[in-house]
């Protein structure tokens, strides 16, 4: 059974938000390279006014091509008990993807400046990051699973930002955090950009039967479904990997 499906890519940026091309832009490349299916995923806030529009587009673009679109947006995780920059109303999106680019504290979002400045103070120590951060997936994967299919983001990207590592994060915590995301029924994209995460905490969202999804988080359509560490976590993973053709 192919457990890591790179057929089908599921972070794709456009102009809606932070990508650097145009819907139609993103589904030609993805014919060009061969994909089945690709999740478009625009970053939103609570002030994203263009949602309406963009589920139109992804919509009418289901139209035009042999290319399954899903339509989703991605959004952060602002306080430890889950809040999330995401807009109250989500017409024409099928899923949430749930993204920690700062750490979320009690007085708010944390840059990885800041938090690597407390790690030295001693304000914080290794794992109290580690358990904050999967604290935050859980309550934020809760608070979206009723709303849209709920998607953990680049699980544990945040570390490396801030100087630690996916070793740091114990075996307990990690237990917690993949039985938390089987019980609500959340995928979980292994990042080409983030590179995020091991094989050993892959290994650990597998053996607890939670859905991995390949995701390039690319900004440019020309690396949709380019995949490098994706390939190589599906390899070691023994994992049947379909080899569609990069577009050049």
């Amino acid at each position: 059974m192919t457990l890591l499906d790179l057929s089908v890519d599921y972070h794709a940026r456009t102009l809606f938000s932070d990508g650097a091309d145009t819907l139609n832009e993103v589904v030609s490349a993805a014919e060009r390279a061969g994909l089945a299916g690709i999740a478009i995923t625009d970053t939103v806030t609570t002030g994203s006014d263009w949602l309406r529009s963009y589920g139109a587009a992804v919509a009418r673009a289901r139209a035009r091509t042999a290319v399954v679109l899903h339509c989703g947006v991605a959004a952060d995780i602002l306080t430890p008990d889950g809040a999330l920059d995401l807009p109250s109303d989500l017409p024409g999106v099928d899923h949430v993807a749930v993204t920690s680019r700062r750490l979320p504290l009690p007085t708010g979002p944390a840059r990885p400046v800041e938090v690597r400045r407390m790690l030295e103070q001693g304000a914080l120590r290794p794992a109290d990051v580690v358990e904050t951060l999967v604290t935050a997936y859980l309550n934020a994967l809760d608070r979206v699973v009723d709303r849209a299919q709920a998607v953990l983001a680049h699980p544990f990207g945040l570390l490396a930002e801030i100087g630690l590592t996916e070793d740091d994060v114990a075996e307990d915590v990690l237990r917690t955090l993949t039985e938390g995301c089987r019980a609500v029924g959340a995928m979980v994209q292994v990042s080409e950009r983030w590179r995020c995460p091991s094989v050993r905490v892959t290994q650990q969202f597998v053996a607890a039967g939670v859905r991995l999804v390949a995701a390039s988080d690319a900004y440019r359509a020309r690396d949709l479904g380019r995949w490098e560490h994706v390939s190589r976590v599906a390899a070691l993973l023994q994992v049947p990997v379909p080899a569609p053709s990069a577009a050049e």
